[in-house]
């Protein structure tokens, strides 16, 4: 099992399955009595379930009524919950910035369907100044935060990349929608000394441990939904959550405007990046690959002959050179090169750390009040540059 801060075996809640992620046609469902009631038996059932949940909207088409359909939407969402005395926390919803302005939504979002999360992304183009203006407004608002992950990448180059159309509810992961996640969170900074010093080997065997333990709770894992019970079984998604990288900056007392700083850590990431690959490609060895690998294999949409055979032979020859078990791996938020509670903007400077991640997770953020509006946005198109960088073969994204 995984190590918690006191270097002790995590609870049962150390590894944890992902809410739900959905993505909605708001013109759809405000046009069409089926898919209104579809949508609405969706919701009931989850919310029984007492599954989290979080709906990716889009509009079929764009027009000046996006407003209208979000606060059709938003009316439809709540009056579900409210058969089954949900609370509204429990939906995060999604826009981009272009269709319905960030304060708008925010503003129909508490009055038809109450206080929850609410996802800004700027997915269809650059976000406008306006929109940066409203969430910089909004910056001590925990509910509302910016998203900018474009793709989900994976350590083994023979699977693509992906796009992050949804955000999964827990770990506030980026990802594919209806995509299953194991989320396993990873304090770095317990693993060291009031002075920084890092017990590198029991956190090596937390990583190691880690992988075991999601995968086994994958094995055990009930997925609320089909959608999520087919990724499951062919992804075998982990995200090792790692967190405490700028606390453990901080009790070095290194400067984190430094190059040797960001090298260190850089160093540090990279290592905890090749434990956990290494440990999935153990279990791929002894338990089997992840099946997204099979499918994958260019041979079998091709006709018989040599052709073919010599494709599946050159891919196979591939897979098990690079197999794992984990379609993904290693997961960062931005938030975590900052110290505990603490929005220095010195530690923007350790933004590059995300290039080693599959994902991005965007948790609540720090006290943001001392920020200003340049600060606010510089930080955010920083961190969606560093994401974009990421693994630059593979940002050829196939849709989920």
């Amino acid at each position: 099992m995984p190590f918690d801060r006191d270097h002790t075996p995590f609870d049962d809640d150390g590894a944890c399955i992902s809410g739900v992620a959905l993505a909605v046609d708001a013109n759809l469902i405000h046009e069409s009595i089926a898919a209104a009631a579809y949508l609405r038996q969706q919701i009931l059932d989850l919310a029984m379930e007492g599954s989290s949940l979080s709906v990716a909207v889009r509009w079929s088409s764009t027009d000046r009524c996006n407003a209208d359909t979000f606060r059709s939407l938003c009316d439809r969402l709540g009056a579900a919950l409210d058969d089954v005395g949900a609370r509204s926390c429990k939906i995060g919803l999604l826009v981009d910035a272009i269709s319905v302005a960030p304060l708008t939504a925010w503003e129909i979002r508490n009055a038809h369907l109450g206080t929850g999360p609410l996802y800004v992304s700027s997915s269809q183009q650059p976000m406008q100044e306006r929109h940066w203006e409203q969430l910089w407004q909004q910056r001590s608002n925990a509910m509302i935060r910016p998203v900018y992950v474009s793709f989900v990448s994976s350590q083994c180059r023979l699977l693509p990349a992906e796009t992050a159309n949804g955000v999964i509810p827990c770990a506030d992961i980026q990802a594919p929608t209806g995509s299953a996640w194991v989320n396993v969170p990873v304090d770095i900074s317990s693993f060291a000394d009031i002075d920084g010093d890092l017990d590198e080997e029991a956190l090596e065997q937390a990583i190691r441990a880690g992988v075991e333990a999601g995968d086994e709770t994958h094995s055990l894992a009930c997925w609320p939904t089909a959608q999520m019970r087919h990724d499951g079984w062919l992804n075998r998604r982990l995200a090792i959550n790692l967190t405490g990288i700028g606390t453990l900056v901080q009790r070095r007392d290194a400067d984190p405007t430094r190059f040797h700083t960001l090298d260190e850590m850089c160093r540090l990431i990279r290592r905890i990046r090749d434990v956990a690959l290494t440990q999935s490609q153990r279990l791929a060895s002894s338990k089997g690959n992840v099946p997204a690998l099979e499918q994958g294999d260019p041979a079998r949409l091709m006709p018989g002959g040599q052709s073919r055979d010599g494709w599946s032979r050159r891919w196979q020859q591939e897979v098990t050179a690079t197999a794992v078990r984990h379609r993904n791996l290693l997961v960062i938020s931005p938030w975590s090169i900052f110290p505990a509670d603490v929005a220095d903007l010195r530690y923007a400077n350790l933004l590059p750390l995300l290039r080693y991640a599959d994902t991005c997770s965007i948790g609540p953020p720090p006290e943001l009040t001392a920020w200003n509006l340049r600060d606010f946005k510089s930080f955010h198109q920083q961190a969606a540059a560093v994401l974009h960088q990421r693994g630059r073969t593979q940002q050829i994204a196939v849709h989920a």
